[in-house]
């Protein structure tokens, strides 16, 4: 399981069979060395996950007897969660989702989760039939980008539920105004990066910018067309080549193509930015790998906040779109959805904050005018 300590994955399953009540108040555990063989894990991974679950008061350690089921959670409340299938490491809902699922669990919320494709491949009837025998009293859909003509969103509204979508992209809100949005004010972001890398001095900004065909342009570009950040670009003193505005797929072969041709221009970037941390950790990788020594010959900087950039080497200047945040929001928000749905209130679009992150990548304005 990725990015989960075993002994996470152990807690969170003892402590799910105590919530569906497969394990009942008064159940006394094997013996923990015949436990952890069961399990198939070592001893003291179990002791760990024991302990925890002591600490949620759902399980004792009697002398004699051994560790006895307390009792059952009260479960206040419950929401269905559809997600894609989170496979691919710059997926930003592989971040998110462990959030949703900590703060749901601090709140004592049941989440019931289940494949978007799967519901997809079944008729719109059983569909919606499952997702409202589910018993949720919402749904949080971690998926965006949408167009609102989709089979999940035409099952979703028929369902009557209140349906939250926790990362939403910059048009969700107007295609799909059904649907609750949180979001992060991608054009924002994208600004206050610039600002930050002009007011350290940088001119020649190269932005590596995803290639995809699904999306518009104006989404491509964090929310920006393109003559609005060749504006930007102006605005704050930088070089408007077209050429430093690079489009492609976050593969390093194709980046490290890209990072070569730039580094031949005869005014070269002396600042990359990455379209996410991503895109930013294979430039970091290439560049140790060409001797271009970072930050002191070229700044490197992301956007997004993935949150394994503090650890990279040099550690990642970015600005962070604060996933844990939006996890916790996203449950804390629900029931306040749930009762303006009730009310046939509009669903509201909620902007998240984001921050930047300076670290080591970027150099600072009194080091650059030191040069």
């Amino acid at each position: 399981m990725k990015g989960i300590f075993k002994q996470d994955a152990v807690y969170a399953e003892l402590k799910k069979k105590i919530w569906e009540g497969k394990y009942k108040q008064g159940d006394i555990f094997p013996p923990e060395v015949v436990f952890a063989r069961e399990l198939g894990i070592a001893r003291n991974t179990l002791r760990a996950a024991l302990s925890r679950l002591k600490d949620d008061g759902l399980v004792t350690r009697i002398k004699s007897v051994g560790t006895v089921v307390c009792r059952r959670p009260q479960i206040r409340g419950k929401y269905l969660l559809i997600l894609n299938n989170l496979d691919d490491l710059a997926d930003p809902y592989l971040y998110i989702m462990p959030q949703i699922q900590a703060a749901a669990e601090a709140v004592d919320i049941g989440l019931e989760i289940i494949n978007r494709n799967f519901l997809e491949s079944i008729t719109e009837e059983n569909g919606i039939r499952s997702i409202v025998n589910s018993k949720a009293e919402g749904v949080i859909f971690l998926g965006n980008n949408l167009t609102g003509q989709e089979k999940i969103c035409s099952m979703l509204k028929k369902s009557g539920l209140p349906v939250l979508l926790p990362h939403a992209s910059t048009k969700d809100h107007v295609r799909v105004p059904e649907f609750a949005v949180l979001r992060t004010d991608m054009r924002r972001s994208l600004h206050d990066a610039l600002k930050f890398l002009a007011n350290s001095g940088y001119q020649r900004v190269a932005f590596l910018m995803k290639a995809n065909s699904q999306l518009a342009k104006d989404e491509q570009l964090r929310g920006f067309s393109r003559s609005e950040y060749f504006r930007e670009l102006r605005r704050f003193g930088f070089s408007t080549n077209p050429a430093l505005l690079v489009f492609c797929q976050l593969n390093p072969v194709e980046i490290q193509k890209e990072i070569e041709t730039l580094l031949l221009m005869e005014s070269p970037p002396d600042v990359i930015l990455g379209y996410s941390d991503f895109y930013s950790m294979y430039v970091l990788q290439i560049l140790n790998s060409l001797g271009i020594s970072v930050p002191a010959e070229i700044g490197v900087m992301g956007l997004c906040g993935y949150p394994g950039g503090g650890y990279l080497s040099p550690p990642l200047t970015t600005i962070d779109y604060q996933y844990d945040r939006i996890g916790r929001k996203a449950i804390e928000f629900m029931p306040e959805l749930i009762a303006l749905k009730q009310r046939g209130a509009p669903m509201p679009e909620i902007i998240m904050p984001h921050s930047l992150m300076i670290r080591s990548t970027t150099k600072t304005t009194t080091e650059r005018l030191e040069e």
